[in-house]
């Protein structure tokens, strides 16, 4: 007798009355009917024998079909990390509100000497790193930041070097280093030339005036922060984005709550509700960055990207378990005393596990949401193990998604 059972990251669950199965690993999923969740049952309990499927029904047999194509029996193994930022300086010339990389004295502090840059860089290689977003402070104000991307794309051949600026500083900052680079994301704060919100006044036709330079030269994105100030403008946003061809990602303002000056920046209940609104009604493509963008997408997940999908160098060599988690008491050593490897596989990935968090463990959801952000978490919490404090985004967002699968299916 030949019994079949799912590798452990298969999981049944039920979404607003629909019964699916799903594999944690791949994103897979799978609508089940009454028969077929009775035999996937079957499954997870290793009841099923392979060499009797003459015995089993039509239904049984492409389930089992569509089980084993997707990958439900083979061995899962734990992938390396894909992405690393690696933060070059904290310096920077502009005072915005909610920094994640703010540390105090920046502009003061001694930037990360390129041959630690070099260190950083050949241990991400090493790690299987494909994709280098560099960040700050603002990278281009070193002077030699064209050298360090040259170093990443020419000399150790990352498949994608990226850049995220702020874009206020002269066309010639960026001259040099654009001809290493795949992509720059430029952050932006306004929507026009006279509009701004937590950034300083007045630097919007500087960030016009570089975008529209840069993007002769390379692919440019752009990244607006949102908070509750301005959920108002997604639309005036999304047709800035468009006006200049090109793609725009909104990352939400990510601060503690129990900081004064960020208390007119948090969301309500009903701004979460706008949000999904807005992204409901926009006609033009947008992405969800930080929230993380996964969470967004309709998949089977178990945990954000932390520590498995991407990391995070700090300028003075400090590793994190992502961009959103600098924090001295989240760091996994120093890039100077240990290797990235070393510091990745010491990480307790079962802590941001979705099965860890009490907090999601009675949600229908939390196989589609993997409980949000673990750096959000930790903002609102001091835990990396409890719900994103943005969870009633993600509800909205997936309880809108099954009532368009319900009609599709005649359902509803």
């Amino acid at each position: 007798m030949k019994r079949l059972k799912f590798h452990d990251q298969i999981r049944v669950f039920n979404v607003e009355g629909i019964d699916m199965v799903g594999d944690l690993h791949t994103g897979t999923v799978i609508g089940l009917d009454e028969d077929g969740k009775q035999f996937t049952e079957k499954m997870l309990e290793g009841e099923v024998d392979f060499q009797a499927r003459s015995a089993m029904t039509e239904t049984e047999n492409e389930l089992l079909n569509e089980f084993t194509e997707c990958g439900f029996f083979d061995d899962v193994r734990r992938e390396g990390i894909k992405s690393a930022y690696v933060h070059v300086t904290d310096k920077c010339n502009l005072h915005c509100l909610g920094c994640y990389s703010l540390v105090e004295d920046r502009n003061n502090k001694v930037q990360m000497p390129i041959n630690q840059v070099r260190l950083t860089l050949n241990q991400l290689k090493e790690c299987g790193v494909k994709r280098i977003i560099f960040s700050g402070g603002e990278p281009f104000l070193r002077t030699d930041f064209w050298e360090i991307c040259k170093m990443a794309k020419e000399e150790l051949g990352f498949e994608h070097v990226s850049v995220i600026t702020n874009g206020t500083l002269p066309s010639k900052a960026y001259k040099e280093a654009i001809t290493y680079l795949d992509e720059i994301a430029v952050s932006i704060d306004g929507f026009d030339a006279t509009s701004w919100f937590i950034r300083d006044e007045g630097i919007m036709p500087a960030v016009i005036e570089t975008i529209d330079f840069l993007k002769s030269h390379v692919p440019v994105s752009l990244i607006a922060t949102l908070h509750s100030k301005n959920i108002k403008h997604m639309k005036d946003y999304q047709q800035f984005a468009k006006g200049k061809g090109l793609y725009l990602s909104y990352s939400i303002l990510s601060v503690s709550p129990d900081d004064e000056k960020f208390q007119d920046y948090l969301f309500s209940q009903e701004d979460f509700l706008s949000i999904n609104e807005n992204i409901k009604t926009l006609d033009y493509e947008a992405g969800m960055l930080d929230t993380p963008i996964e969470a967004m997408s309709f998949g089977c997940k178990g945990k954000c990207g932390v520590c498995s999908d991407v990391i995070s160098i700090g300028a003075d060599g400090s590793i994190y378990p992502c961009h959103m988690m600098h924090d001295d008491n989240l760091s996994l050593g120093n890039i100077t005393a240990t290797t990235v490897q070393k510091a990745v596989e010491a990480f307790d990935m079962d802590k941001i596990h979705i099965d860890s968090i009490d907090d999601c463990s009675a949600c229908e959801f939390k196989y589609l949401c993997a409980g949000g952000c673990r750096g959000r978490s930790y903002y609102y919490h001091k835990e990396l193990n409890r719900k994103d404090a943005y969870c009633p985004l993600f509800k909205a967002h997936f309880s809108e998604l099954m009532t368009h699968l319900k009609e599709q299916i005649g359902m509803n």
